[in-house]
């Protein structure tokens, strides 16, 4: 599979920065293909900073439950995945994060990266 546009590794983890305007199945389809590239590369954490993408409202609680059952079907059990969504997207209640821990996947949810950063690293 090739580089996703805007995946770098830094350290031990990838890191996903998509930007611009798309829809949210766009938006699924780029996590899918970053996800699926981090995993290929054997690294075990990504970060994925979505602060950068618009054209599309908070996704709903349907919208979240399809898009996580999607990406824990691509990363699995071992990868670890940090998000971090403009405010206006963080559910309180934490839909999707106990959606993908349910399946097994290991998936947390921040408004802010250095938060998501240390998450992700066990801290």
């Amino acid at each position: 599979m090739q580089k996703p546009e805007h995946w770098t590794q830094v350290e031990d983890r990838a890191e996903f920065r998509p930007s611009g305007v798309i829809t949210l199945q766009q938006g699924v389809e780029l996590a899918i293909a970053a996800l699926r590239y981090t995993r290929e590369q054997k690294l075990r954490k990504i970060l994925v900073i979505a602060t950068g993408v618009t054209g599309f409202p908070s996704p709903s609680l349907a919208d979240r439950f399809f898009l996580v059952r999607k990406w824990a079907e691509v990363a699995g059990t071992t990868l670890r995945v940090a998000i971090v969504v403009p405010p206006e997207w963080m559910d309180a209640q934490k839909f999707g994060v106990t959606v993908a821990r349910n399946l097994g996947l290991q998936l947390e949810s921040f408004t802010d990266e250095a938060a998501a950063l240390a998450w992700l690293n066990g801290a």
